[in-house]
């Protein structure tokens, strides 16, 4: 079988995860050729080869990725999802959501540093649903500098649908 040629007949040879000794590697490399990041990801090991693949991975969906980084040690998946958002500014939604449900294994301060990429309007997000449950006082004074920075730009709001839009000042 060639993953090249044939990339429909991999995948579903993958989904249906006949194979157990294969080196994998070799697979995930494939995989990324041919443009399965699905299946790449999940055969990769090494935090390397997963950060070169993400910023690939908007043809994945975001449950996936939540899951993801689900089976990352926290440092790599706080660096994963840096690698996530520094690439791709649509993925601030999948980043958000990740940061929200895997916040305590990661740190809630480390997540405020989406900062850094100019994200003020994803930490006042993640803030927002995670203020509630929080006591440490470094959540609440970085909720109020979310705040004052995401008002500077554009005001947030959430739909009914969960999902993220913006809307001008008045």
């Amino acid at each position: 079988m060639n993953l090249q040629q044939a990339p429909k007949v991999a995948e579903t040879i993958l989904q249906m995860k006949m194979c157990t000794n294969y080196d994998k590697q070799f697979i995930g490399n494939l995989c990324e050729k041919a443009d399965l990041v699905q299946y790449a990801l999940e055969h990769y090991q090494d935090p390397a080869d997963v950060k070169r693949t993400l910023p690939h991975a908007h043809s994945t969906t975001p449950e996936y990725l939540t899951q993801f980084f689900g089976t990352r040690p926290p440092g790599t998946g706080l660096d994963c999802i840096y690698e996530l958002r520094r690439h791709n500014r649509q993925n601030l939604q999948v980043v958000v959501q990740v940061a929200i449900k895997y916040h305590e294994q990661m740190g809630a301060i480390k997540i405020v540093e989406f900062e850094s990429f100019g994200s003020h309007v994803g930490v006042f997000y993640f803030l927002g649903a995670i203020l509630s449950a929080s006591t440490g006082p470094a959540v609440h004074s970085s909720t109020s500098r979310g705040r004052a920075s995401a008002a500077t730009y554009r005001r947030p709001s959430v739909c009914a649908a969960g999902a993220l839009a913006t809307t001008q000042r008045r």
